[in-house]
């Protein structure tokens, strides 16, 4: 009876898709304006606060890749996003954005989920984009060490867990969902944290490997690849850093700061992230358009390095930190501190911040599978099916604001893979009382 009841519900949910992701971008507009409320008098859309270290990890070097541990007295003010009216069926999601995005831009994920039975969603600033402070006096996105980051995210855990059971649930179902850069936060935190609560992980885009020959427009040829390839990043950034450039744009001529007014759709082009013009443009009307004044004096002190959604390129200092850290990830060390807890690297076929360009124009998500392959071969628990690798056809980077076509596909894969975990959990449980 268990397992029907399960299945009529996602039967139920299932039937808001397709209305939750047609959903007008005039509508998300509104919803930024007005306080929307739920049936029991909450808002639907909270910002929230949480107090982190401000340091967990020294800057990573050569002789430390990761950093030495640091006990931080300086505390840092965190901000993550809360939407939803009700427990939902089916669990509640915690969302991890990639570099530069905010938690306000997942306001439609969040509705889509919700209609396919998640809820509450909680979607995580990460330190220095979003509503969370800059970490400089200007846009750009800097980065002392890529575990602040999972360090954040362990503490948003806790808030999260803790929330839950205010709410009335302690055994609610908890998923993981990220795009680009959240999917190596989360996997740092499955390797820091081998019990943990989520029961499942979906990555959009995963930052397994950046492929940053899409970032400055250069050909794939051999002495490019060798250039920009994460050893050629990291030396260049140790240079820079080494020369006092630390907090410098990377690439200041392609990826400066933001200047209101740049962003142009084009359409079927890579470097846009997206098909779809409206999601597109949408994302321009945040950063270019909507007077952020009201939420700022609601929700930001005066003392608060804070002043719209708008943030620029990545200075060297992230390059250091971010690719140091992505090569530990994908170490035989990194892979064998992984958690048990499956997780799904949703990944579009066109994605070029991601796929492995090859020198006659032709690409693949090579180096996305060999990681997957590498995972499931050698992590602790033998678990061959560990890691899942689902190639999205046609879609671009950003997964969860492509066009509907590609959109509703990748949210179906989200919501199985999830729900066939779910199943799995729920079976062990009945047989275990049996």
């Amino acid at each position: 009876m268990r397992l029907q009841a399960l299945i009529l519900i996602s039967l139920f949910c299932s039937s808001f898709l397709s209305f939750a992701n047609s959903i007008d971008i005039n509508e998300l507009k509104t919803r930024l304006s007005k306080d929307v409320k739920c049936s029991n008098g909450n808002s639907y859309w909270k910002i929230q606060q949480l107090q982190v270290p401000r340091r967990t990890h020294s800057k990573p070097g050569f002789l430390n890749p990761q950093g030495k541990a640091v006990d931080s007295k300086e505390s840092y003010r965190l901000r993550y996003s809360v939407y939803g009216c009700e427990l939902g069926p089916k669990g509640s999601v915690v969302i991890v954005p990639g570099r530069g995005e905010g938690s306000v831009e997942f306001y439609e994920t969040a509705l889509t989920l919700e209609g396919m039975g998640y809820g509450p969603i909680y979607v995580m600033d990460p330190r220095g984009q979003g509503f969370s402070p800059r970490l400089l006096d200007d846009q750009k996105g800097h980065l002392e060490n890529f575990n602040h980051y999972i360090s954040d995210f362990e503490h948003l855990t806790k808030e999260v867990i803790t929330d839950l059971r205010k709410r009335g649930r302690s055994n609610q179902l908890l998923f993981y969902l990220s795009n680009s850069m959240g999917a190596a936060i989360g996997l740092g935190y499955f390797m820091r944290n081998k019990k943990n609560p989520y029961k499942a992980a979906a990555m959009l885009g995963p930052m397994i490997r950046i492929n940053y020959i899409a970032f400055n427009k250069k050909q794939p040829t051999w002495l490019n690849n060798l250039i920009y390839s994460e050893n050629g990043a990291i030396l260049l950034a140790t240079i820079k850093c080494f020369l006092g450039n630390c907090e410098n744009y990377a690439d200041a001529k392609n990826f400066g700061a933001y200047k209101p007014g740049r962003r142009k759709f084009i359409a079927n082009n890579e470097n846009k992230m997206t098909h779809s013009k409206s999601r597109y443009e949408y994302k321009t009307f945040l950063l270019d358009e909507f007077d952020w004044t009201k939420i700022k004096k609601q929700n930001f002190g005066s003392n608060e390095n804070w002043q719209n959604l708008r943030i620029g390129g990545a200075t060297y200092g992230w390059v250091l930190a971010s690719t140091y850290f992505l090569k530990y990830m994908k170490s035989e060390k990194g892979i064998k501190n992984l958690s048990n807890t499956p997780f799904n690297l949703i990944a579009g076929e066109n994605d070029n911040r991601i796929y492995r360009p090859y020198l006659d124009g032709t690409h693949d998500l090579s180096r996305i599978k060999k990681f997957c392959d590498s995972v499931n071969g050698s992590n602790t628990y033998k678990n061959k099916n560990l890691c899942t690798l689902t190639p999205i056809p046609n879609g671009f980077h950003e997964l969860h604001k492509e066009n509907e076509d590609i959109r509703n596909n990748v949210f179906n894969q989200i919501d199985l893979f999830f729900q066939n975990v779910g199943q799995k959990i729920q079976t062990q449980k009945l047989n275990a009382s049996l």
